[in-house]
């Protein structure tokens, strides 16, 4: 008996101690757990803290780059437009004196011209057969139209007959004159054009310039090897530097 109860007080004793101690496992679990779930919410919040720390880092790195590229933009901008404007004043400039000599070059020429007895014969005398030719042009057109309007005089009425006759010849004579007029003029828009679009700069006058100086300082000797006026022959020299530069530009 005595050993009996001796083991109930052992065993209540042991059952105790495990309540005891499960008891306290249960506060020690519990108490790291809250432990845990703080020290997770305090990571969480600097996770959280962090993350919304970096996001404002890139935003304001972001804001800093998109300054820097709008400043460096605004000083390339500037910088190009400065350049830009001191390289077109020195083309300006440059190009001023250029042209304000060869204007002195193309003055002094033509006045040395004007008392070159050879050369402002050539000048008339190319300006006298150019109307010689229009009159010649405009002779022929009043011949064709006086044949044809003696068509007008096979009408057996004198009346009608003189009427006809005059009506075709003015009809013919300016019909014929205002086409070929008309023709020419659409021509030589066309070629002004195109001479304006493609040949009007500095080298063309340089050349015209050339051309006619040696042709005015040269005349005798010229004249003396080709009986050619000098007025054509600036011409053609002009025309055959239009060639080169169209064959070089076309074909090269």
């Amino acid at each position: 008996m005595k050993e009996n109860e001796k083991l109930k007080k052992e065993n209540s004793s042991l059952q105790e101690s495990v309540r005891s101690t499960k008891l306290h496992s249960e506060i020690t679990v519990q108490a790291c757990k809250k432990e845990y779930d703080s020290k997770m919410k305090k990571l969480k919040e600097q996770k959280e803290k962090a993350d919304n720390d970096t996001r404002v880092a890139q935003e304001l790195l972001k804001g800093a780059q998109e300054r820097i590229n709008a400043k460096a933009y605004e000083l390339n901008l500037e910088t190009e437009m400065r350049l830009k404007s001191e390289y077109n004043n020195q083309i300006y400039a440059f190009y001023s004196v250029l042209i304000g000599l060869l204007l002195y070059g193309l003055l002094t020429t033509v006045f040395t011209a004007v008392r070159s007895n050879v050369f402002r014969s050539d000048f008339k005398a190319f300006f006298v057969v150019v109307w010689q030719i229009i009159c010649v042009c405009e002779t022929n057109v009043i011949e064709l139209g006086q044949v044809v309007s003696q068509l007008g005089n096979k009408i057996p009425l004198p009346i009608i007959s003189t009427i006809i006759h005059y009506l075709l010849l003015i009809a013919l004579i300016g019909g014929i004159t205002v086409v070929l007029v008309f023709l020419v003029i659409k021509e030589l828009k066309k070629l002004y054009k195109a001479y304006k679009d493609n040949y009007a700069d500095v080298k063309s006058l340089t050349e015209v310039l050339i051309s006619l100086a040696v042709a005015v300082y040269f005349a005798e000797p010229i004249r003396s090897v080709l009986p050619i006026n000098l007025i054509l022959l600036v011409i053609i020299a002009h025309g055959i530097y239009i060639s080169v530069r169209f064959a070089r530009d076309n074909f090269s």
